[in-house]
């Protein structure tokens, strides 16, 4: 959490993979059928940041996600963004993320579908 004078003005949360449902209808299939294998130790998915809009542009959201990666002991990182949102998926990449592939949304989630990203974290 990053706070200003006591109000959040930003979080960021994941959790590690314990299941390879994660990958499921991952377009393209990766070459590497291990590539979606999960224990619980391999991938840590980044679930969620947000910072205030009136903190933006000053580089707490990669502080935000950079301390918490820094402290994790997977292997790699993984996100979903809305395919939509063009503007997200840059930011990420300009963190050094890189789009892996498509895999369909499922009932009840935000979207129909999401662009996965992974960045290695050894």
């Amino acid at each position: 959490m990053a706070e200003d004078d006591d109000r959040l003005v930003g979080f960021v949360y994941g959790l590690p993979l314990h299941s390879a449902g994660w990958w499921s209808g991952l377009d393209p299939v990766p070459s590497d059928p291990a590539f979606t294998v999960e224990d619980g130790w391999r991938t840590f998915a980044l679930i969620d940041l947000a910072v205030l809009p009136e903190a933006g542009g000053q580089g707490l959201g990669r502080r935000l996600v950079n301390d918490l990666l820094e402290r994790r002991a997977e292997q790699r990182a993984t996100l979903a963004t809305s395919p939509a949102k063009r503007d997200v998926q840059q930011m990420y990449e300009r963190w050094g993320w890189r789009k892996i592939g498509r895999v369909p949304g499922t009932p009840g989630e935000t979207q129909t579908e999401f662009d996965l990203y992974v960045l290695d974290l050894r």
